[in-house]
């Protein structure tokens, strides 16, 4: 169960791949730092880790700005609503510290791959699903509407 959870995560979080964000560690001069450059970038650090500081944080308070409207409330509204949820919080916890190594061994994987690329070809997205299918949107919607009624209420 979890890994079909896991696995259909990562095929919707494809685009935070892509979103990730290159910290050049390359420098051509070397320059002596003093004490307080370093704390200074240390505590900068530190900031960039929440989301409320990250740079899609800024791009939603600006859309929000334009956005008009209420929430629907009917099933299909719910189950749209708990994966958009788990989708934006996978993102955003993709690029957790500790588990970014991890998640980037896993990416270069050929077992994992493998398993991957066999179970997305299980997956299908007709309007009328399978046994399959309807139990791995059940297992993304009960994710989902966990973590929104963990964060959003």
């Amino acid at each position: 169960m979890r890994t079909i959870l896991f696995i259909t995560a990562l095929l919707f979080a494809t685009q935070s791949f892509s979103q990730s964000i290159y910290r050049g560690a390359v420098k051509s001069v070397d320059q002596p730092q003093n004490t307080y450059s370093q704390a200074r970038t240390q505590a900068k650090e530190k900031i960039e880790t929440g989301f409320k500081n990250s740079e899609r944080s800024q791009e939603m308070k600006e859309d929000i700005k334009n956005m008009r409207g209420i929430m629907r409330s009917s099933q299909d509204a719910i189950k749209a609503r708990n994966l958009l949820m788990l989708k934006e919080v996978l993102d955003f916890k993709m690029q957790d510290a500790t588990l970014a190594p991890e998640i980037e061994k896993l990416k270069q994987n050929r077992e994992f791959n493998t398993k991957l690329y066999k179970a997305l070809n299980q997956l299908d997205n007709k309007k009328n699903r399978n046994s399959k299918n309807q139990e791995v949107i059940n297992i993304l919607n009960d994710a989902g509407n966990r973590i929104y009624n963990s964060l959003a209420n």
